[in-house]
């Protein structure tokens, strides 16, 4: 019973001391300034998430993939596979003879 016992002490002297109404006020304003904070970041938050989505949107269809592995549209594969191929068959015109 210690515990509650010294526990009943600290309050009774928070409540005669004066810097008991003083925390209190400090405690009430943090909870103002935390709700403040978090509907402003929620605001600010969804806005920005908007934009993002819009610009998205506005992209081309494969503007997606640029950032992935393999990246680039079926066409750019092809035109280098076409490169590729036409290499190829100028390297066997000029080669050596067996």
């Amino acid at each position: 019973m210690k515990v509650g016992k010294c526990l009943r002490n600290i309050l009774r002297r928070f409540r005669r001391e004066c810097w008991g109404p003083t925390a209190t006020e400090y405690a009430v304003l943090l909870v103002l300034v935390i709700f403040g904070a978090m509907t402003a970041v929620s605001l600010i938050g969804s806005q920005v998430g908007n934009s993002i989505q819009s610009v998205a949107q506005s992209l081309p269809d494969g503007a997606e993939d640029a950032g992935s592995e393999g990246s680039g549209s079926g066409k750019d594969k092809k035109d280098k596979k076409d490169k590729k191929d036409k290499k190829d068959k100028r390297g066997k015109k000029g080669g050596k003879k067996d």
